[in-house]
């Protein structure tokens, strides 16, 4: 595998790698981890129960798109260098 090319970051973001659903996905984030787990964990809690809240999420992957996932649980949430 080729080694990964070193993505250029604007101020305060940062690329996590989140694991959901039994699959990874690598975001780019314009809030530290910390934060950005506690308001998914929080925003999941708050409306998990709710039939109506669909829990889809458009997130910046690491290649630069938008990628569309549905998250209703976080088991892992890691900064990469």
């Amino acid at each position: 595998m080729p080694p990964r090319k070193k993505l250029a970051l604007k101020e305060g973001e940062q690329l996590l790698r989140l694991y959901v659903n039994g699959a990874i996905i690598e975001i780019i984030s314009p809030i530290p981890r910390e934060q950005f787990l506690q308001e998914m964990v929080n925003d999941i809690n708050t409306n998990g129960m709710k039939p109506e809240w669909s829990g889809w999420y458009s997130l910046r992957s690491s290649s630069g798109g938008i990628i569309s996932v549905r998250i209703r649980c976080i088991d892992a949430v890691e900064e990469i260098d």
